[in-house]
């Protein structure tokens, strides 16, 4: 009944639900096995802190002979739930010897471009996405090539007949199957506050013998150091943005009539973006698509196909911060709506690094916008988004780790 002794027996891999029944199998062998002189000085001390310290070491060595497979179990229990070596938690993964290749640089470089060609190339590969639409972009972009690929989301599944490729939302991974290739994209979200550990989980646990990584250069020292712990060989691949991204020196003068064809206003809430929206259309003639995250699939995939169709009316663009996320549309000019933004708890400046994200979207190779404009619609963020934009990328320090549900439950 001891708490010392059923805490000192932690330390010995005895657990608190198991220690009842080797405390009572103890019993028994001692008073069965206990010479007469060791029982009357156990007598003559009582019950006390000394008996049970006299008591303890006989303790230990009758359950390491007897217990040997339950403190085996627990030990490895224990150790599967310590947090501070999440590289373990992946055997079969730390049994492969992966190559790691990190496509390093800003948007509209080519590096999920170079990445895309190896996953397609791949007899079997996975294309994990930071995005719903993002996923379903790459979905349509690579069957339309001929290559069978499905999809999935958290929202739907697409199966493709005789597929062995698949592009999902990063959340949706398996690290149960065995891949050829893996693109993992947007891997600087490893630091986001609250999706990063599924970055990080994919990272560790895919099953790929070659994996591209691709994002900007914040993470790369911390997927450096992922490389040593796992005993991944990793290649770097660094890229520079094909022209230039030009920050306008006038803003639109806080006058959403300043608007023009191509451009994409970006604003942090929805009740801003329909503002945005239901203002250009009311005083320009301008006709204006949206893309938000909360959209439903086919409606962000009609809207983006609808803003990157030169055939038509709708030449405007207003979205939240989801564009910034690797989305291929035809944008001439990222307007900031303001660089401010509700984080749950109370308004703060967009982080720098999103800011980049963002207004690197401007000017896409190969589009009929190549070169990138930027500018804010109010005069007084403009110093902000030129300060953002000039600082290099500030690197992450830590990223996002959770446990398995059986972790949790230990």
């Amino acid at each position: 009944k001891s708490g010392w002794a059923s805490n000192q027996a932690l330390a010995l891999y005895i657990g608190a639900s198991f220690f009842p029944t080797a405390a009572h199998k103890f019993r028994n062998f001692f008073c069965k096995e206990c010479q007469a002189d060791v029982a009357k000085y156990l007598v003559s001390l009582g019950a006390c802190n000394e008996a049970e310290k006299f008591l303890f070491p006989i303790f230990v060595e009758f359950c390491l002979e007897e217990f040997p497979v339950e403190i085996k179990r627990f030990r490895t229990m224990i150790e599967s739930a310590d947090l501070t070596k999440p590289h373990t938690w992946f055997p079969f993964a730390r049994s492969m010897k992966r190559k790691i290749i990190y496509h390093c640089g800003p948007t509209n470089s080519g590096k999920t471009y170079n990445a895309l060609q190896r996953f397609m190339g791949a007899k079997k590969g996975i294309y994990c996405s930071p995005l719903r639409l993002l996923a379903m972009e790459v979905f349509d972009k690579v069957n339309a090539l001929g290559v069978y690929c499905s999809l999935h989301t958290g929202q739907e599944k697409k199966n493709v007949p005789f597929s062995n490729h698949i592009a999902c939302t990063v959340e949706m991974v398996s690290t149960d199957e065995l891949y050829d290739v893996a693109v993992i994209d947007e891997i600087q979200m490893m630091a986001d506050q609250f999706r990063g550990y599924s970055w990080t989980w994919v990272l560790l646990g895919l099953k790929a013998d070659e994996i591209h990584l691709c994002g900007d250069p914040s993470v790369l020292n911390i997927v450096r150091k992922i490389c040593l712990e796992t005993g991944d060989e990793l290649l770097e691949n660094h890229y520079e943005r094909f022209k230039p991204l030009v920050v306008e020196s006038k803003t639109l003068l806080g006058d959403l009539r300043n608007v023009r064809s191509g451009d994409c206003v970006v604003a942090f809430s929805r009740r801003e973006i329909f503002e945005v929206k239901l203002a250009i259309e009311k005083y320009t003639n301008h006709h204006c698509c949206v893309i938000y995250g909360a959209l439903p699939p086919e409606t962000r995939r009609q809207q983006a196909n609808l803003f990157n169709d030169q055939d038509n009316e709708f030449d405007v663009l207003v979205a939240s911060d989801a564009v910034g996320m690797g989305l291929n549309l035809n944008i001439r000019r990222v307007v900031f709506y303001s660089l401010s933004k509700y984080n749950g708890d109370k308004i703060v400046p967009v982080p720098a690094s999103q800011v980049k994200q963002i207004a690197g979207r401007a000017g896409r190779r190969g589009s009929r916008y190549p070169d990138g404009l930027t500018t804010t619609l109010h005069l007084h963020d403009l110093d902000y988004l030129i300060e953002c934009l000039k600082n290099p990328f500030e690197e992450v320090t830590k990223v996002g780790v959770f446990p398995f549900f059986e972790q949790v439950e230990l």
